[in-house]
């Protein structure tokens, strides 16, 4: 495996840890703003954008954080797939990828944050060059039987990869990307935030969960192109 070494240039909150997670997701049901999130009642208001993917500005795109074009290079990482396939970043290269992180034995977030991702990609459109990769965060129970289980629950179509790999191989790829995972005695705590890479590998917008799905959407469509 190998990962790029840079520094750490998030803005603070970003990506939101466990705990802030389900705070923020709590405090929205509270006052109605996520249900959408939790019935699935996750809908566009307006089509996608049609915009020049070469011409496309950072402050063009809805991310919690967003980055120019070739400004910030997607930390590489090769793993196995649900399937047993070895799958890299960079064989991505010409896809647009919606990366993400997630336990398929989860009990609560990925719950809600895997049905929306789905309907994301739903949304974007299945014939587009639009890949998903989900990084386990749960090494000690992941498999690709549980794995499959939670894609096909989840509603994941296309071209999508459950990246697996023992404690010591997963690390370096979440503390590359900002995710924070901490083993707790029934469950997995861990940063729910996905990450939007253009076609020539590089960070293009960030998302914490709970995520507006339309612009997320829309941005993956325009990245797409």
């Amino acid at each position: 495996m190998s990962s790029v070494a840079r520094p750490e240039r998030r803005a603070p909150g970003w990506p939101l840890g466990a705990a802030g997670t389900a705070l923020l997701i709590a405090g929205c049901l509270l006052v109605g703003t996520a249900g959408g999130v939790a019935l699935h009642h996750l809908r566009l208001s307006h089509p996608a954008r049609s915009v020049a993917v070469a011409s496309l500005p950072s402050h063009a795109l809805a991310g919690d954080m967003t980055w120019r074009a070739g400004q910030r290079p997607a930390p590489a990482f090769s793993l196995r797939d649900q399937s047993n396939r070895l799958v890299s970043l960079s064989s991505r290269r010409g896809r647009v990828v919606l990366l993400t992180f997630m336990d398929s034995r989860c009990k609560l977030l990925c719950t809600l944050q895997g049905p929306a991702v789905a309907h994301v990609l739903h949304r974007a459109g299945q014939h587009r060059p639009v890949s998903l990769l989900v990084v386990s965060v749960n090494p000690w129970e992941d498999t690709p039987q549980s794995s499959a289980e939670a894609a096909a629950r989840y509603g994941f179509a296309g071209d999508w990869h459950w990246l697996r790999g023992t404690p010591a191989q997963l690390r370096p790829v979440w503390r590359a990307y900002g995710i924070g995972v901490e083993r707790a005695s029934d469950d997995v705590d861990h940063s729910t935030a996905i990450y939007l890479i253009d076609k020539s590998g590089f960070e293009r917008a960030g998302f914490n969960f709970p995520f507006p799905s339309a612009k997320v959407a829309r941005d993956l469509t325009a990245l797409a192109g």
